[in-house]
């Protein structure tokens, strides 16, 4: 087994010698850990103007958060969601789509 050390986004670009403040948009996609990572950011809204990220309106991976997760989280810090596209779809329930959430005024 190997482990692998957990950080988190602030720890990581730490330790890479890069700084948050340095950026204003987030683009994300890692594999259903999106809304791990949002609650892992301190002072989100006071970072990032914007984000994307990939998300999906079913389960597409064990424990990962849904698009109405993702939303409802995102809206409680202040954005609201800009531009949605998918680019997967099963043609009736199931999508796979970019979200670009924007920090309202």
């Amino acid at each position: 087994m190997v482990r692998l050390p957990q950080l988190t986004l602030p720890e990581a670009m730490k330790k890479a010698g890069l700084f948050l403040q340095g950026f204003d948009t987030l683009v994300m996609d890692v594999q259903g850990s999106e809304l791990e990572i949002l609650k892992g950011l301190p002072n989100l809204q006071r970072i990032f103007q914007r984000i994307q990220l990939e998300t999906s309106d079913f389960p597409v991976y064990q424990n990962a958060p849904l698009k109405m997760q993702i939303d409802r989280y995102l809206t409680s810090c202040g954005y609201c969601l800009a531009e949605t596209v998918v680019f997967a779809s099963d043609g009736q329930t199931r999508s796979c789509m970019d979200c670009r959430y924007v920090l309202q005024d």
